[in-house]
């Protein structure tokens, strides 16, 4: 009995302290569970890599708008700084070296702008394409290096489809970002001069839309910016082929577009037509006024820019220079002056960059380049655009026609020749250009400037703003709708508000010369020599990221893959004329 006693006790001995072993182990495999889970649905607060990025929520006087309010000036509008220009990189969002702390690593500082492209569906319920998990996943890596999510958002629905109900849940979702401490700039529904988007050529229906986005964004969000940027339009309008008119999309519009269309009233679209100002949603709805401008070659050689080619594109001058059809109305092709200095609207190029040719004859890379960074990061240059506030490069390789047309590699960052090149340039521009560690937020909504150590010199005051002169052509009475159809918005004709004047303010800087009152002469138009039209890519489809509230794996495929479509061609020119269009260079 004794010794069957002592056997019993040793198991009981022996089962509970393997017992409470399992139970220790268990426990504690249940406790990390729990903290791992814990983590990821509460992950701890990232600090903000910037001044730019503290959340606007942070203090009653950080609100755009709060009683608080008495920072910045109120002569900037939302995100736009007071001088100098905002640099940015429109990227390619892949996990193999192109994400925004990548490009940070690449040129040794932090840009201020990344742009990404989505579209827009007129699902109301999840309009966005991909998805907003894309989006989300987009502002968090933008706010990890610090900076400015550039939103290019494309509407792809039929027209007339887009809802009052998709928009709010896009301004939603903005306005969590914003919270969030991630400042957007919203190039929503981009070159609409053009045939290469759904609502190209549609002017009553792309007026409509825009400013309905605007609004919402203007109420619903604190530090979103409204960007309107069509296409440089020295080669506007764009047809499907040389001489051939009648086939150009502008021939399908309706009778109402089509009288907003023809600004000289000559029953066509040609370049005698003011390529801008019938899709001018009007300065209420407007933050930024921004083109796509490329230096862009339409296969061949290689060859540098022509000197002067940056501002004779974007303010309409010295077009013979570039072989642009003779009867192309330059007056109304000044972009810089119609739509910054007459609008008194910050301006951006959206999308920029050097196209080269790989594998073709001509100058190397690094000599075509140069000559174009030379050409736009040029401190006269931009002295002497004092309004010009933001330039974006597109960071990106792609093949344009394939298999016809050459890849083209619009970066300055792949080839380790230029990137050095490149980066020497920047070291020379002082601080005439802005990088996201010089930038905060201002109460009102606005970009504030610190000092940077070693910075050479102050930056410049807000240059003077003139009130809206430019005239809109007129154009006949829109007869009433049919029964059961959709009144189009009017043309916008810009009223003329008494500008504030501001206080004098000493400057070292050389006074912009007054704007001379534009005229109403229209040169006649003679023989037109009309522009070809690309040929459009098939999108990919891109995979849904995950939701960027714990640490996230990034997508495998590029959300700017679905989107960049191809540029027109332009005329016959030595250099290549235009800009690639919607979204980026050819694809």
């Amino acid at each position: 009995m004794g010794h069957v006693s002592r056997r019993a006790c040793c198991s009981i001995v022996f089962y509970t302290k393997a017992l409470f072993a399992v139970s220790l182990a268990v426990g504690f495999m249940a406790f990390m569970s729990y903290r791992v889970y814990d983590m990821h649905k509460n992950p701890p607060a990232k600090p903000p890599a910037t001044d730019l990025n503290i959340p606007v929520g942070n203090g009653p006087n950080r609100i755009p708008g709060s009683s608080g309010c008495t920072a910045g000036d109120a002569r900037l509008g939302r995100l736009e700084p007071p001088a100098g220009v905002l640099m940015g990189y429109s990227l390619e969002w892949t996990t193999d070296g192109n994400l925004p702390s990548d490009i940070q690593k690449k040129l040794g500082r932090k840009p201020s702008v990344y742009n990404a492209f989505m579209r827009m569906t007129n699902d109301p319920v999840q309009p966005f394409d991909p998805s907003s998990e894309m989006l989300s996943w987009h502002g968090e890596q933008v706010r990890e290096v610090g900076g400015i999510l550039a939103l290019t958002l494309e509407p792809i629905g039929a027209l007339g489809g887009l809802t009052d109900a998709g928009i709010a849940v896009v301004v939603k979702k903005l306005r969590e970002l914003n919270d969030l401490g991630v400042p957007i700039i919203l190039r929503f529904g981009h070159e609409m001069n053009g045939e290469w988007t759904m609502y190209g050529y549609r002017p009553t229906y792309y007026i409509d839309m825009f400013r309905r986005m605007a609004d919402a964004v203007h109420q619903g969000t604190t530090t979103t910016a409204m960007l309107w940027s069509p296409n440089v339009a020295i080669a506007y309008p764009f047809n499907t082929a040389p001489g051939d008119t009648a086939q150009s999309p502008w021939t399908t519009a309706g009778a109402d577009d089509l009288r907003l269309l023809d600004t000289n009233n000559n029953g066509k679209v040609d370049p005698a037509d003011d390529p801008y100002m019938p899709y001018w949603p009007g300065p209420d709805y407007v933050d930024w006024v921004g083109l796509s401008l490329y230096y862009y070659q339409d296969g061949g050689p290689n060859e540098v820019p022509t000197p002067g080619y940056f501002v004779d594109y974007l303010r309409g001058t010295n077009l013979a220079a570039y072989n642009v059809d003779p009867a192309t109305n330059a007056a109304v092709r000044d972009f810089y002056k119609r739509f910054g200095e007459d609008m008194g609207k910050p301006v951006a190029i959206s999308e920029s960059g050097p196209g080269f040719h790989l594998n073709v004859a001509g100058p190397d890379e690094l000599a075509v380049k140069q000559a174009w960074w030379e050409e736009t990061l040029n401190l006269e240059t931009l002295a002497s655009l004092p309004l010009l506030k933001m330039i974006v490069n597109f960071e990106e390789q792609k093949p344009e026609n394939p298999p016809v047309s050459p890849v083209s590699d619009w970066s300055y960052t792949n080839n380790p020749a230029v990137l050095a090149g490149y980066t020497a340039h920047l070291n020379t521009m002082g601080n005439e250009l802005l990088w996201g560690d010089s930038l905060s937020l201002t109460c009102t909504g606005a970009i504030g400037v610190k000092a940077v150590a070693g910075a050479p010199a102050p930056l410049p005051p807000v240059p003077a703003r003139t009130a809206p002169t430019a005239p809109v052509p007129a154009n006949p009475v829109v007869p009433p709708p049919a029964p059961g159809t959709v009144q189009p918005p009017p043309a916008y004709i810009p009223e003329v508000p008494t500008p504030p004047v501001p206080a004098p303010v000493p400057t070292s800087v050389a006074p912009i010369p007054a704007a001379p009152v534009p005229t109403s002469v229209i040169p006649a138009p003679v023989v037109v020599n009309p522009v070809p039209t690309p040929t459009l890519p098939v999108a990919e489809p891109a995979p849904t990221p995950p939701v960027p509230t714990a640490p996230v794996t990034p997508p495998t495929v590029p959300v700017a893959d679905t989107v960049e479509p191809e540029a027109p061609a332009g005329p016959a020119v030595t250099e290549g004329v235009g800009a690639p269009v919607v979204g980026g260079p050819p694809a």
